[in-house]
């Protein structure tokens, strides 16, 4: 059956339309019908989305130090994520390159949160994420001379524009910004170069997880909370939480 065409559903009770894709779920006309689940879903990556970006804010009000924050982040989300897995019933056979892969992924989003962490007790939260999404650039710059993707001339001028903006937000007063400050914006910038390589690394096990990412996000938290674990004990930080509050 093609997309977008108008079937019969089975579960009547649980469905606001009838169609099987949700790319329209805001569209819609009146009277149309829309798919109960594909609203839902729409919904919940609404609610991600505002969720993860307190993420920040937190790591900004919480007593405790960047790499303990980081750790607690991706421990307690790994143990939500395997939860999932196992309700799923999710038995993915991994060959040898993409636990490489994965592994690798956990090693780049630990020194994403290591980085970017610090950087947000340097330059606030709002600079310190601005700043680390630059990984959208990273990723593009990865994709033009690697893997020989072409941008649209759009793209090109999203680029210039960022970096435009970029020298305008730090570069303009950076001599009377303090060398904390400094450090915060390299360290932000640095995080998103780690970022995008935690992408990168992702994708490039897309086919090798059967179709699913709940299992390679979980093996890639696992190994992120065990490196930032590693890097407590070096730093000689403690995983006690001060306060129920943090």
């Amino acid at each position: 059956m093609h997309a977008g065409k108008a079937k019969t559903s089975e579960h009547p009770e649980r469905t606001l339309t009838v169609r099987e894709d949700s790319e329209d779920v805001f569209n819609a006309a009146p009277g149309q019908k829309i798919n109960f689940w594909g609203a839902f879903t729409v919904w919940q990556l609404i609610v991600g989305a505002v969720m993860i970006s307190f993420s920040a804010v937190f790591v900004k009000l919480v007593h405790v130090p960047p790499t303990v924050s980081g750790f607690y982040r991706v421990f307690f989300g790994g143990v939500i994520l395997l939860g999932v897995v196992l309700w799923k019933h999710e038995h993915p056979r991994l060959d040898r390159a993409s636990w490489i892969k994965l592994l690798a992924a956990g090693l780049f989003f630990a020194l994403d949160l290591f980085f970017w962490h610090r950087s947000i007790l340097y330059v606030g939260p709002g600079v310190a994420t601005l700043l680390a999404n630059f990984q959208v650039f990273v990723m593009a710059a990865v994709g033009v001379l690697f893997l020989k993707e072409r941008l649209s001339l759009f793209q090109w001028l999203a680029i210039v524009m960022a970096m435009f903006g970029l020298v305008l937000l730090v570069g303009a007063d950076w001599s009377h910004f303090s060398p904390l400050y400094h450090w915060g914006v390299i360290l932000a910038l640095i995080s998103a170069v780690a970022y995008a390589g935690y992408l990168l690394c992702l994708r490039s096990t897309r086919g090798a997880t059967g179709g699913s990412s709940y299992s390679a996000i979980t093996i890639t938290s696992f190994a992120s909370a065990l490196l930032l674990a590693i890097s407590l004990k070096v730093e000689g930080e403690s995983f006690a939480i001060p306060a129920w509050s943090d």
